[in-house]
């Protein structure tokens, strides 16, 4: 053991770093338009001291996510040297030759630059890239597998996709850069928990960890095959260290010796996914059919029985089932003449929290009768095709019955003229009404009317009251609007709240969780607008147009990494790493406090 040790010595003691520099390698230069390619800039020397690389001029490409960071110290034959990697994923744009320019970090008050890469970018291919080719040396470790519950159904039967990303290494910061399109299909999104939960599965003889990301549901809208193109994740992927030498005495460029993990950006792309929208059956179907695909029941309900004429009443219609509740037609409706009838206020309740979109549509009538007696709502009939029975079902609803009692006013419609009663029309004059034989005057004689005051300040009054409205409508939904960022200022305190308390019940992964739904609502009450589904360049470009600190996204950005980071990296996140992105969070609240008081929200 002493003679190893007196071995190790002079080499550490001979030991220097390497000079610095900045190189930039690329994956492959050739690649087709909507590719991505991943632009990795290698610093070698004291990677403490070095700044974060500009991003380098770009021709026909730009960048869809990044960066992503990982250093490493090595001794290799007595010389040390320290690098940092900042990996960068370059989507291409159009057709030609593309060009990455050089790249610049600062170190040590230091200017470096790195080479300039020519890549060729031929036109898109017809086949989308299979999920997971980005990646070096094993497309299997990680991957997105998209599972329909079936591939033909009738238009407007519901089809489930299910987006589950499987990993075999350790991966962190996954972030969606694209989301599927379903061009032809009514889409619902499946409410799933907001946090993922790891399950275990055996792939091929392989074990993986596998999470559900996404679940749809998919209406058809017309018959055909119909195409749902691929959803696009950004994530960094565990990279094993390999030994670089083969001298035994090489021993610190071991992967035991490794300061911190080694992760690679990839871009995962989930399979396209065909499906066959069969048409409606053309037999037997009802006259009043509307469209409505699925399974309901029907409810009517009167909200009194026995009212007086002129009075209101409410006239309720509820179709509740499973289906698209949001594209169920209003119901066929015969009223009495004697009721007046005004058109329907309809509204949802959908149920996403299920294997299928179920909910209820209610339409809400107010009915004014205007003649005393027994009023009778006709039988409602509402027809709809059930895809498990493959035909078409009617449901019915009444009839219901009101008793009218003549109240105190005359049975009158607003229009003045009278409504008919069960005992026929009443004559009202028996003569003839002559005509008038000279012409009246509208004017008084000897003035012009607009030569008056009051002519013109009755001609102005209608803009004045409608500048008036406008104004006050646009006041109103100011401050509607900034309530509603101050309520998810609340909302995000609470949050927060809440992280500080799972932190100190030591659940590391709860505190991180409440952490990101914070951001969450902080990021939408900065913007205006729920910041889930856009991407992280549909964001930055809001943030922009609205003039915002720019620092303060990027702060949100870091965050949302670590709270990532924290929920896919299970069991390597600390309860002092923890603490200190509780304490970012804060900080990120304190900052959209600054400013939704300033006015500048």
């Amino acid at each position: 053991m002493s003679r190893f040790v007196w071995l190790i010595l002079p080499i550490l003691a001979v030991s220097a770093f390497a000079q610095e520099k900045l190189t930039a390698t690329v994956d492959r230069t050739t690649l087709r338009v909507g590719e991505s390619l991943t632009l990795t800039l290698t610093f070698e020397g004291s990677a403490s001291g070095v700044s974060e690389p500009k991003v380098p001029p770009l021709e026909k490409l730009q960048v869809a996510g990044g960066p992503f960071t990982s250093t490493s110290f090595t001794i290799v034959n007595g010389r040390a040297s320290s690098t940092a990697s900042f990996s960068y994923i370059l989507r291409a744009k159009e057709a030609g030759q593309g060009m990455i320019g050089p790249a610049k970090v600062v170190f040590r008050n230091k200017e470096l630059a790195s080479n300039s890469i020519n890549v060729t970018i031929l036109t898109a291919s017809a086949s989308a890239p299979g999920a997971g080719k980005d990646m070096k040396g094993g497309a299997a470790d990680v991957f997105i597998r998209v599972t329909p519950d079936r591939t033909t159904a009738y238009v407007g039967e519901q089809i489930t996709l299910t987006y589950k990303l499987y990993f075999a290494r350790q991966i962190a910061s996954p972030e969606i850069a694209r989301l599927p399109r379903a061009t032809g299909f009514w889409v619902e999104e499946i409410s799933a928990p907001q946090q993922l939960t790891l399950t275990d599965e055996v792939i091929n003889g392989r074990p993986y960890k596998a999470a559900v990301l996404r679940k749809l549901a998919l209406f058809p809208t017309g018959p055909g095959e119909l195409d749902v193109e691929p959803m696009v994740i950004n994530t960094k992927v565990e990279t094993q260290s390999r030994r670089r030498s083969l001298d035994p005495f090489d021993i610190f460029n071991d992967p035991f010796f490794q300061l911190g993990r080694q992760f690679e950006a990839v871009e995962l792309e989930s399979p396209t996914v065909r499906l066959n929208a069969k048409p409606l059956p053309q037999t037997g179907v009802p006259i009043d059919y509307d469209g409505a695909v699925g399974s309901f029941e029907m409810r009517t309900v009167l909200d009194r029985q026995t009212c007086k004429t002129d009075e209101a009443v409410t006239f309720t219609i509820e179709i509740e089932g499973t289906g698209n509740i949001k594209t169920l037609a209003e119901p066929r409706v015969s009223i009495p003449p004697d009721i007046q009838r005004f058109d329907p206020e309809s509204s949802e309740d959908i149920r996403r929290n299920q294997a299928k979109v179920a909910g209820k549509k209610t339409f809400k009538y107010v009915l004014i009768p205007r003649a005393p007696g027994l009023q009778e709502i006709p039988e409602i009939h509402y027809s709809f095709f059930d895809p498990e029975r493959g035909k078409y079902q009617t449901i019915t609803g009444g009839p219901l019955r009101l008793q009218v009692e003549k109240g105190s006013g005359g049975g009158m419609l607003p229009s003045g003229i009278a409504v008919a009663s069960k005992q026929g029309v009443e004559n009202i004059a028996t003569d003839i009404a002559f005509a008038k034989t000279q012409a009246g005057s509208f004017t008084i004689p000897g003035r012009a009317p607009h030569r008056g005051i009051i002519f013109w300040m009755g001609a102005a009054a209608p803009w004045a009251a409608l500048l008036s409205i406008v104004a006050t409508a646009r006041i109103q939904r100011k401050m509607s609007g900034q309530q509603r960022r101050r309520d998810l200022l609340r909302a995000a305190f609470k949050e927060t709240q809440a992280a500080e308390k799972a932190l100190k019940t030591g659940h590391i992964e709860q505190a991180a969780q409440h952490a990101a739904v914070a951001l969450d609502s902080m990021a939408e009450s900065a913007v205006g607008q729920p910041c889930a589904a856009l991407t992280p360049m549909e964001l930055e470009d809001i943030w922009r147009s609205q003039q915002l600190d720019t620092e303060l996204l990027q702060m949100i950005r870091d965050v949302q990494d670590e709270c990532d980071r924290a929920r896919f990296a299970s069991g390597t996140f600390s309860r002092e790493s923890a603490g200190q992105l509780v304490r970012k969070v804060k900080t990120v609240y304190a900052g959209i406090e600054r400013l939704l008081g300033k006015g500048l929200l």
